[in-house]
């Protein structure tokens, strides 16, 4: 990358691209050509391309209150669901760039962590025990960037101490937060255009 070529907010977007997608794990790259370019609806792929199992897709299919009682009934372990939903995340950012922040290794050590309380405990954690949720780029997570769509924010990792409240909230009462999705610019917008660089 040219250093003439490119402003300093794009070594820093393209910089932070680079990372994002090195964190999606070799085996849950879409094969190239998998997608034709001229291809508009992209609903079936995660379906198609043979990176999800027949019971992954039955997850992530399945609503959050189904996945919950799912969840503390046993029928799935947390783990598996956040493996699940991960997957699903990067088939997603492969296709339309939705995601700001990967975290899926610390998703998975966290739901591991909550498999084995339960599996002590025999007490679920909360309403959202074991649920994988994504959010905002807006929501401080610990040792993730909260960039509300401005470069100027990147780089700028949030400690546990900073985290939102909302963030603690969703972890107190089981849930298991494994990404963040793109925001408008400052948050100034109803929508977000992500394109992917050229």
């Amino acid at each position: 990358m040219s250093d003439s070529l490119f402003s300093p907010w794009q070594k820093i977007a393209h910089f932070k691209r680079v990372a994002r997608d090195n964190a999606i794990p070799k085996e849950w790259r879409l094969r190239p050509g998998c997608v034709p370019d001229d291809q508009l609806n992209v609903m079936d792929v995660p379906r198609e391309c043979g990176i999800l199992t027949e019971t992954e897709l039955q997850i992530t299919d399945t609503d959050a209150d189904v996945l919950v009682e799912k969840l503390i009934s046993r029928e799935y372990t947390s783990h598996a669901v956040t493996l699940a939903f991960c997957k699903r995340a990067a088939i997603a950012q492969q296709l339309v760039n939705c995601l700001s922040e990967i975290f899926f290794d610390q998703a998975l050590e966290a739901a591991q962590e909550l498999d084995a309380e339960y599996e002590a405990s025999n007490l679920p954690r909360g309403l959202l025990h074991g649920l994988p949720v994504s959010l905002k780029d807006c929501f401080k997570v610990e040792g993730t960037d909260a960039t509300i769509g401005c470069t100027a924010y990147a780089n700028q990792m949030t400690t546990i101490v900073e985290e939102t409240e909302i963030t603690k909230i969703m972890r107190e009462s089981g849930a298991i937060l494994f990404c963040k999705t793109n925001v408008p610019t400052a948050m100034m917008a109803g929508e977000v255009r992500s394109e992917d660089e050229q």
